[in-house]
């Protein structure tokens, strides 16, 4: 029997480790009644930490916490599973047609399938590559709507990535519509017009609850919920809305408003892993030995030489040692002893020599090589290798492969290459003792090469399918550890331990029978070993009247010796040949061409000297631009023609999924235009290097990207600004109380910033802008998940700090770019309008009707 449904937290705290973060909270959410409860705050208030701390994410210091009944759960940043976009929605849920169409009306999807190529069944890439922020957003929110039989709903800012139109009609017709009769909490930073549409808000600030009450109730202790200008317009304008939609939870939607399910298999996006056939190529040696930095030749030469030498000692001793043992002088004896003492130290020179130069010969490969594919990772195209490129696949290359490299080629080298010389010695000695015996070595050697040459091209084949298998579970589990508050949330923890027992079995697959048929190699070497023994014991019984006892029993120890030496050398062979897979898929990657490889930065019309000064004026003209991910894929970008003037603002707007990103994209050669040319000053940024054109421009992205280490590298990488300009920068965004508070710049940001809340993250990446002093910055939905007045106070920072720069900014909260020169309205990667806002207003054309919409007149 189900829990009974209850949401009560009563005087608790919370913490992520050791410090609480949410400080005595008393909250009780009936759930015996349909209700929806708003939760608002300033950024770092709390807001997110609550419904963790309701999920049961956070550690509860005091108090206590009564959370009970099946939880549906939207996270403020969306996670996208590598999968259809249907079944992103399902999440292993059965396919109910009438309310899987119902959801996708809901969330506004169905024009977004229409333009998806394969319709709900287009594959979407990790992290949800190929969609924008507001489609992950309503994909994330579409998953927790078709939970139908959750009995508490927690949304953790799901419309702040939405235009205010699209954000209006999903919280009509989602919310409003298909949740009327649940118990719903949401987090609101901006869309706050939706305000008095709640049964009840509650305020945060500093972790604790402020505020608890209706809209009515607390309107006038916190007026700076609800700006003057959209309270009452904008509340009637969605009231009306939802009114008017609230059957869409009981009335199947109209072929207009929905999709229809797409039955083709999609054409999918990932790309499949490359993989090898046959044995491994004598390139893939000359690459491994040839990326110490040395000759490969040189490399091979020397290390030969050195085991030569050494192996030349040693068997020169023991040689030595036996004319020795004929000597009954006293001074020959005291002579010999000299001799064969420096012969032993030379011999020991040697094999400290011979190691010492191998550790750094394998040494130089794995960090030359190491470097080199770091280098190359970073150079690669988006569209058309981290697009379709599962993160764990990278991770295995840079993991396994490379520890491969590290550890397992030099060890078994080392010992291949020491029973090789001993083979040599075995045979040089042999051949001057029992010469008769030697006859019986070249067949068997035969066999030998021909059990290897049988052998290593399945056990390659095999090596090669065991680490293309591990990826896709590196994957999942790295998906899994990204989207694990989402997967808790939904129960689905057993659901991801069958998918990762199912590619775990795949993998053990080609695991077991790599090392089962080693096994099988190794037995019949085994067998080829005796071989050796009982053909030499045939020849010594047939040459025992010409060999005599003492040259029988060398010739049978030698045999013994030689079997045992040729065995593990066959074994180590085709261990390094299975490990050479591993540079053989290194290499590939290396091979891959970057950025620059295809549009070379040596034909630049601009000068190393005039580089410096560019761009002075950062005037940006768009001719014939058009673009598209990839080759098969459709434009994003469609024939745009515009100028944007020196230290112009200008503010970007349109449909979630119009081409605003896309737009950025093309500007900073994320992606290559397909046709059109895009000139800074005059100058085609496509004749320019890319790591020279990205280091003019800078970028405050849509998802706020931080490195685990202190706040000043944070701010500034390059370590170029001085303490008191990362002050300056920290006021600006109003955080550097907070870090003040927290250690100043000495603070350890985690990975990812995974101990600020996303709003601080971004506020971050406000302040790292700053600090570049570009000519050209783009502020991508910089500030969406930030509330009202913070909003409102970096806005001023931005106009006062970027007031001598070209500034673009994309945004849904329209209030944002009215102060621009010139606003550009996207629509389906079209210019639909593009004018000053006053000019845009009087036209009453798309522009007009978005400002109508958020209550903006």
């Amino acid at each position: 029997m189900p829990p009974t449904p209850t949401m009560e937290l009563t005087d608790a705290s919370f913490a992520w480790h050791t410090e609480p973060t949410l400080h005595r909270i008393t909250l009780h959410v009936p759930t015996n009644v349909p209700s929806l409860t708003i939760v608002v705050g300033p950024v770092g208030s709390g807001k997110t930490s609550l419904i963790h701390a309701l999920l049961g994410e956070m550690h509860m210091v005091s108090g206590q916490r009564t959370v009970g009944g099946r939880i549906s759960f939207a996270n403020q940043e969306a996670w996208i599973q590598h999968d259809t976009l249907r079944n992103n929605i399902l999440f292993a849920d059965a396919l109910d047609t009438v309310k899987y169409e119902r959801v996708i009306a809901a969330c506004q999807l169905g024009p977004d399938l229409a333009s998806l190529s394969h319709g709900d069944a287009t594959e979407i890439g990790e992290r949800g590559i190929n969609l924008s922020g507001g489609q992950k957003a309503r994909v994330s929110l579409a998953r927790a709507l078709y939970k139908d039989d959750a009995d508490i709903y927690l949304l953790d800012d799901p419309l702040s990535a939405l235009d205010v139109h699209v954000a209006g009609k999903v919280f009509a017709d989602g919310i409003q519509g298909l949740l009327r009769n649940k118990t719903t909490v949401l987090v609101l930073n901006s869309h706050y017009h939706l305000l008095p549409l709640a049964d009840r808000i509650v305020v945060m600030a500093d972790g604790s609850i402020v505020g608890d009450g209706s809209f009515d109730d607390l309107k006038e202790a916190f007026p700076h919920l609800v700006s003057a200008h959209a309270a009452e317009d904008s509340c009637t304008s969605v009231a009306s809305t939802a009114a008017s939609t609230a059957t869409v939870a009981s009335t199947p939607p109209t072929a207009e408003s929905s999709a229809p399910l797409t039955s083709a298999p999609p054409k999918g996006l990932v790309a499949q892993e490359d993989r090898a056939d046959g044995a491994v190529s004598l390139k893939t040696y000359t690459t491994y030995f040839g990326s110490s930095g040395w000759n490969g030749s040189v490399v091979v030469a020397t290390v030969f030489l050195s085991y030569f030498a050494c192996q030349a000692c040693v068997v020169g001793g023991d040689l030595y040692l036996s004319h020795w043992a004929t000597t009954v002088s006293l001074a020959s004896s005291l002579s010999a002893g000299g001799i064969y003492g420096s012969i032993m130290g030379a011999a020991i020179v040697l094999v400290c020599g011979r190691s010492l130069f191998a550790l750094y010969i394998a040494q130089s490969c794995s960090l030359h090589f190491h470097e080199r594919l770091f280098r190359k990772v970073l150079s690669l195209p988006v569209p058309t290798f981290f697009d379709v490129t599962p993160i764990g696949r990278v991770l295995n290359r840079f993991a396994s492969d490379l520890d491969t490299l590290d550890s397992q080629i030099p060890f078994y080298g080392y010992l291949l290459l020491q029973f090789v010389f001993q083979i040599l010695a075995v045979l040089v000695v042999c051949g001057v003792s029992t010469p008769y015996v030697l006859a019986v070595y070249p067949p068997t050697f035969f066999a030998f090469y021909k059990a290897q040459t049988y052998f290593n091209p399945a056990s390659g084949a095999l090596k090669r399918m065991e680490s293309v298998t591990r990826s896709p579970l590196v994957t999942l589990v790295s998906e899994a550890l990204h989207g694990l508050t989402t997967i808790r949330a939904f129960g689905m923890g057993p659901t991801f331990v069958r998918w990762n027992r199912h590619r775990l079995d795949t993998h053990m697959r080609f695991f077991s029978t790599f090392y089962m048929s080693r096994c099988w190699f190794q037995m019949r070497l085994d067998w080829l070993s005796a071989t050796i023994i009982v053909a030499v014991a045939f020849v010594c019984i047939g040459l025992r009247s010409s060999l005599g006892l003492v040259a029988a029993g060398l010739s049978l120890t030698y045999a013994a010796q030689l079997s045992a030496f040729l065995s593990k050398a066959a074994m180590f062979y085709n261990n390094i040949d299975n490990m050479m897979t591993s540079v053989e898929r290194l290499a590939h990657y290396d091979s891959l061409a970057g950025e620059d490889d295809a549009h070379s930065a040596s034909s630049s019309s601009v000068s190393a000297g005039e580089l410096d000064q560019w761009p002075s004026e950062a005037v940006i003209t768009l001719t014939n631009v058009s673009m598209r991910y990839r080759p098969h894929l459709p434009l994003v970008l469609k024939d745009i023609n515009l100028t944007i003037g020196a230290r112009e603002k200008m503010g970007i707007c349109g449909r979630t999924g119009s081409g605003k990103s896309s737009f950025m994209s093309a500007l900073f050669r994320l992606v290559e235009l397909d046709t059109g040319v895009i000139a800074i000053d005059g100058v085609d940024i496509a004749r320019l290097a890319v790591a020279a054109l990205r280091s003019k421009l800078t970028i405050i992205p849509q998802d706020p990207v931080l490195f685990s280490g202190p706040l000043r590298f944070n701010l500034d990488p390059s370590g170029a600004a001085d303490d008191a300009a990362l002050w300056t920068a920290l006021k600006h965004v109003h955080l550097a109380t907070y870090f003040k508070a927290l250690g100043g710049l000495d603070f350890k940001v985690a990975e990812k910033g995974g101990n600020l809340s996303v709003g601080q993250r971004q506020l971050l990446c406000i302040a790292r802008a700053l600090l570049r002093q570009s000519k050209i910055v783009v502020l991508d939905e910089a500030t969406a998940n930030v509330d009202v007045e913070s909003d409102r106070h970096i806005q001023e920072a931005i106009r006062s700090c970027f007031n001598n720069v070209t500034l673009l900014v994309i945004a849904h909260r329209l209030e944002t770019i009215l102060h621009c020169d010139k606003i550009l309205v996207l629509d389906q990667g079209r210019v639909d309008e593009f004018d000053a806002p006053t000019t845009l207003l009087q036209r009453q054309g798309t522009f007009h009707g978005l400002m109508q919409q958020a209550g903006l007149h």
